[in-house]
């Protein structure tokens, strides 16, 4: 089974890649390594998500976010390379959470 049909399997598609919306590129490919940017739970064209957790998003809604740009950034590598079975390994994954104070 393919990368790709796992997804599906497990209930995840893909979406189109985030566009862009500051003065940066979503990826960058040099030779076989690919660097995606930091990616937010962008649904279409709005985000799903703003504040900080553990003030205007509770745990859950912070999962959810974290579900999405994570979704995000599985879109992106896709679109670096066309196919998710290219990929051989996974070098680094980076999260960031904006948090309120305290939590």
């Amino acid at each position: 089974m393919n990368v790709e049909n796992k997804l599906k399997a497990m209930g995840i598609s893909l979406p189109e890649p985030p566009a862009a919306v500051a003065a940066y590129v979503p990826w960058v490919r040099t030779g076989n390594l690919v660097v995606t940017s930091g990616q937010l739970p962008w649904q279409g064209d709005k985000l799903a998500y703003t504040g900080k957790l553990g003030g205007e998003l509770d745990e859950e809604q912070g999962y959810k976010a974290a579900r999405i740009s994570a979704i995000n950034a599985i879109a992106q590598l896709k679109a670096a390379v066309g196919d998710l079975d290219r990929i051989v390994q996974i070098v680094r994954v980076e999260g960031n959470v904006h948090a309120a104070p305290g939590f």
